[in-house]
C-alpha cells in the first residue's frame, strides 16, 4: 500500500472523527461519507466536498505540497483545543506517545521513526549520515528542490564528492535507464525526489529504490508520500 495525503483522506471519515462541534462533525461526516466504498480518483463530487473542509479562498487553487499547507477545519479545531489545554494545565508537550502511533500507521517499527522540524532538516541528517569520501559519486536530478540540492552540494565542497545529474524522462522506464547509465564503481547513493517541485512529475520511486538496493547503494528519497 502507498501512503499519501490523498489516500489518507480517502481511507475513512478521518477528518470528521477529529475535534469538532456536534453540528460541524455531522456536516463533515456527511460531506465525506463513503458507506465503506472505495473513492475513485475521478469522483469530483467527493473531492469537492473534501475541498470544502478547508478554509482556502475559493478563488485560488492551492498546489504547494511542502513547507506550508492549509489545514482542514477539524485539524484547526484540534490544534486550538490542544493549545488551550496546554495553556490551562501548563502541560509540557512531548512526542514520545506519538511515535508508536505513526509507526503502526506506516507499518514500521518504533525505532525506525524520526520526527524532524521539517523535510530539509531531515534531508540534511540523512545526507550527512551517509559515509562518503572524496571521489564518491551521488546521483541526483536536475530538478532538485534547494532543500535536497544544498546538502549534497555542501558535501561536494567539504568532502569532494561528485554529483552526477540526470533529467527525468517522459516515461518511468527511460528515467530508470538514465539513472542506471550513471552508475559505476564510484557510485554510492541515489538521492531523488518522489515528485520534483519544478514540474510535479511522479518518479518511479519504488523501482529507483530497488535499483539502488540491487546495486548495493544508498537510496535517499525526498517524498511527500511513503512507498510501501
Amino acid at each position: 500500500m502507498e501512503f499519501s495525503r490523498r489516500n489518507f483522506i480517502r481511507s475513512a471519515s478521518v477528518l470528521a472523527a477529529l475535534s469538532l462541534s456536534e453540528i460541524q462533525s455531522l456536516t463533515a461526516k456527511q460531506m465525506i461519507k463513503t458507506d465503506g466504498k472505495t473513492i475513485a480518483e475521478d469522483d469530483e463530487a467527493y473531492w469537492q466536498n473534501v475541498r470544502q473542509l478547508f478554509p482556502l479562498t475559493k478563488d485560488w487553487t492551492y498546489l504547494n505540497n511542502g513547507t506550508f499547507g492549509p489545514s482542514p477545519y477539524p485539524v484547526i479545531e484540534a490544534v486550538k483545543n490542544g493549545m488551550l489545554d496546554a495553556d490551562q494545565m501548563g502541560n509540557y508537550g512531548s512526542y514520545e506517545a506519538t511515535m508508536p502511533k505513526i509507526a503502526k500507521f506506516v507499518g514500521a517499527n518504533d525505532d525506525e521513526i524520526a520526527l524532524t522540524h521539517n523535510v530539509t532538516e531531515g534531508i540534511n541528517i540523512a545526507c550527512w549520515g551517509v559515509p562518503l569520501k572524496k571521489g564518491d559519486e551521488v546521483i541526483v536530478t536536475t530538478h532538485e528542490h534547494v532543500g535536497n540540492a544544498a546538502p549534497w552540494m555542501n558535501r561536494m565542497k567539504v568532502h569532494g564528492i561528485v554529483l552526477k545529474k540526470y533529467t527525468p524522462a517522459s516515461t518511468a522506464a527511460e528515467t530508470l535507464n538514465r539513472i542506471a547509465a550513471l552508475i559505476n564503481k564510484n557510485t554510492r547513493a541515489i538521492a531523488t525526489p518522489h515528485i520534483p517541485c519544478t514540474q510535479g512529475q511522479v518518479l518511479p520511486i519504488k523501482e529507483i529504490c530497488k535499483l539502488a538496493k540491487d546495486k548495493g547503494l544508498f537510496a535517499l528519497v525526498e517524498a511527500p508520500t511513503v512507498p510501501a
